[in-house]
Order: C-alpha cells, then structure tokens, then sequence
C-alpha cells in the first residue's frame, strides 16, 4: 500500500516511487535523494534533476552528452556552414558516436525544477529557438530562464520508460513543445524542431541520452588493445566463425556466414587495416577474396564486397568500422559498429539460406550477445 505524506515547501520527504506527498499546488518538495518533487493537486511529480530513482535503479543525466535519435540511429550535431540554414542549425546527421560535434553540455536550471539548458559544445552556444520560428538551434550565448522570453533557453527532460534505460523527450519550455526530428526536404532534414506538444506517434522525439565522458573511456579502452592484422572473429551466441560462403546463387556477392567450424580455414581469415582518418576505426578485408567489408547496396547484410577501402562516412561504400571492446578485463571479446549504417554487425537469425549472416540490425548493443565477437589472432 503506498504512503501518504504531508509535506511543506523545503521539506525533506522520505517516500519511494508511487507515494503521494500531500501538499499545496505549487510547492516544492526534496526527496531524501535531493530530487525535486512538484506538488500539482495533492499529488507529486518526479523531476529530472541530480538523478532520479525509479524501483531500486537510480536514473541521473550525466554532464555530457550525446544525443542519439531512436528513428534514424544517428546523433545531433552542429551542421557544417549552409547558406540556406539559420545559424547554429543543429541535425541528427553523425555516425560517430564518440565525435566532438556530437558533444552537448546539460547545465541545470537555477530554478531547481528539473530543468536544463543545452549547450553545443562545437560552438559553444545553448538551444534555443531560431527567432519566432520553431526551430531549436545552437546560438544563445546565455541562457535565459525567463519562459515568456523567445530567448528562453529551458528545456524539460521527460524519462520515456521508468522502469529504467536512458531513453528521453525534451520538451522546449517557452513552446511548449517536444523537440523532435523534423521530417522535412533537404537541407533542413534531420533538423531540430519543437513541432507538438504530443509526444510524435514514431518517436522521432526519442533520443537516448550517452554519457560523452564514459563514451570516451571506453573508446580509450579499445584504441589501447591493439587488434592483430589477421584474426578470426568467432561468434559468442553459436560459437562458430565469420565465414566466407562459397558460390549460392540464392546470396548476395562475398556474403558472409557465422557457419565456419575450424579456425585454420582460409574462408574464416580475416585482415584489420587500420582507417586513415584515425579515431580507432578500421577496415576489415577477406583474406580469400582480397574484398573489404561493406553494405550490400542499399540492404543492410554485410558483404566482403568492396575493391578497395573507402573512408567517406556519407557514401553506401563506407569500409569504415568501429571496434567497441566488450570485455573490459582484457579479453579479446568486441563489437564492430559500422560506421555508415550507425549499426552494429550481428549475427543475423534470419530463414535460411540468409541464416547466420553478417547484418547491420541495430543501434543499440543486441540482448542476446549475437553482435559479439571473440577475435582470434591469426598473425602467428
């Protein structure tokens, strides 16, 4: 049964998630974690603000962040100069993860309700609405807390599943409205828009909210293990090897297969070449056909397909992967992100003869561990 407490503005309450807290409307109430609790009707609210507890799990929002689009798979970013866009015009456009102009500082409001203001990092500017437009962009030089203001910088993290997870909505205060992916022609695709005070039925107002600082540890922690130049990678769900199939009319060009039984196999070798670009990313060719890992045109299957590597992050032939070290006590265990897709590369479960295949499925890490691989090193 749950608790019923009278509580008066400052007060420290100690409640657990489904109490109700009596009080006036208005008031503002601290629970015994330092949330700040907002009394509408007699009954409580739970906001966003040093972190907040839901079960036994403690949700906070760290200081940086990258904020990543659950429809596209792709984090927001201050655009590169267009002409045509207004100043500061931020999209949901990098693949990397870990890239710089991916980075936002979430600043608590001086208000102490939960509120934040956002800045870009890349040009040190806070979200704010573009004029009387409904575009949010990166180009206040100070944020603003009076919400009747049109410079108003507030936005209002809103927790999308409370039983845990990083998902969230922020909803732009003077507006009213969810800041959201905007659907719209190009160049303003992928642009930041505060468009309905409804959370969006495709969830184009979803973004997982990454912690930019532990993001970077782990990439440290990856570049710091050095990959060999020749490996097999064997897969954690069934524990067989990235194969090379032979000719199958049924397949698409150099598909690949976690269907290999012995290691000292040509089909199952593999060469890591590191990428030019930097940043701890890579190619990876077959050894038995001299073709680098790639897209299958427009599909996500990934094949050894490519004649040569190509870096462009923007283009279908991308070779560009991302090795995220999955065991952290000094195994060999890795995820390989694909750079292009934003996807990580599974070991797909699909009908046969597509069983077992290489694919680009999904943005986040799978629950079943098909996306991790032991390398083996071959170099010996």
């Amino acid at each position: 049964m749950m608790n019923i407490n009278q509580g008066n503005q400052g007060d420290v309450v100690t409640c657990v998630v489904g109490d109700f807290i009596k009080g006036v409307e208005g008031d503002v109430i601290k629970d015994v974690h330092g949330n700040v609790i907002k009394i509408v009707g007699g009954n409580f609210i739970q906001v966003i603000g040093g972190g907040v507890s839901y079960g036994e799990k403690k949700i906070q929002l760290p200081r940086f962040v990258v904020l990543k689009s659950k429809y596209e798979g792709k984090c927001l970013r201050l655009t590169n100069i267009e002409t045509d866009l207004p100043a500061g015009f931020v999209k949901f456009e990098a693949r990397e993860v870990a890239s710089l102009q991916a980075k936002f500082e979430l600043e608590t409001a001086q208000t102490g309700s939960g509120l934040v203001h956002i800045r870009c990092c890349s040009n040190n500017k806070y979200l704010v609405r573009s004029g009387t437009q409904h575009w949010i962009v990166a180009a206040a030089d100070k944020p603003e807390e009076n919400k009747f203001k049109i410079s108003c910088t507030l936005f209002e993290p809103e927790l999308v599943n409370k039983s845990g997870g990083q998902e969230f909505r922020f909803r732009h205060i003077q507006l009213g409205m969810y800041a959201c992916l905007w659907r719209t022609h190009i160049p303003f695709y992928g642009g930041l828009c505060a468009g309905s005070n409804e959370p969006d039925k495709d969830e184009c107002d979803v973004y997982t909210v990454i912690d930019f600082q532990s993001l970077a540890e782990k990439m440290n922690k990856a570049k710091a293990v050095e990959l060999p130049k020749f490996v097999a990678l064997k897969a954690k769900y069934e524990g067989k090897y990235l194969n090379l199939t032979q000719s199958d009319p049924s397949l698409p060009a150099g598909f690949l297969k976690f269907d290999g039984e012995e290691v000292t196999s040509p089909l199952v070798k593999f060469e890591v070449e590191m990428a030019k670009s930097g940043n701890g990313l890579v190619h990876i060719r077959c050894f038995d056909n001299k073709k680098y890992l790639v897209r299958d045109g427009h599909n996500c299957w990934i094949v050894a397909a490519a004649e040569k590597p190509e870096e462009d992050e923007y283009k279908i032939s991308c070779t560009l992967f991302e090795p995220e070290l999955y065991d952290e006590n000094g195994g060999l265990e890795f995820r390989f992100r694909h750079v292009q897709l934003g996807m990580y590369a599974c070991l797909w479960r699909a009908q046969i003869p597509f069983y077992g295949g290489l694919y680009g499925g999904s943005t986040t890490p799978d629950k079943d561990e098909c996306d991790v691989y032991t390398v083996v090193n071959l170099n010996g």
